[in-house]
């Protein structure tokens, strides 16, 4: 699982009523929207073989105070191993992540969805915020 987080600091001059009544809607709109194309990039990406693994994506959102926060998770058994790879395959190939590795089996080279989905995407979050909020505003 790779965990996509945003915040937001602003400071009110209305005692918080005008920011608490637009700008967090727009920011969690932000936020959950970015998360969505992300995820949606990581399902064309996926490798599919039963189907499982895709099935098992979601977009997760959670608000905590004033921070909101999305996750793209992929909770199949075997998510993580499609993603970084097993074995010396695995090991090898570019989509490696830190291991462990084990060097006594061929295991299966990487497949990566998630990341490369986060890594198309990552520069479009502030713009996706900042237009949010400028929709919020007029």
């Amino acid at each position: 699982m790779i965990n996509l987080t945003s915040f937001a600091r602003y400071q009110p001059r209305d005692g918080g009523r005008f920011v608490a009544a637009t700008i967090d809607d727009a920011v969690l709109q932000a936020v959950t929207d970015w998360a969505n194309l992300v995820f949606q990039t990581s399902q064309e990406l996926v490798a599919v073989d039963t189907g499982e693994l895709k099935a098992s994506g979601r977009v997760e959102v959670a608000i905590t105070g004033k921070t909101f926060t999305a996750a793209i998770v992929y909770d199949s058994d075997h998510s993580v191993y499609v993603e970084f790879g097993t074995g010396i395959r695995g090991a090898a190939s570019a989509g490696a992540g830190d291991g462990p590795y084990d060097p006594n089996w061929p295991g299966m080279p990487a497949q990566p969805y998630l990341r490369p989905a986060f890594d198309q995407h990552r520069e479009e979050a502030p713009s996706m915020v900042k237009a949010t909020i400028a929709v919020a505003l007029r």
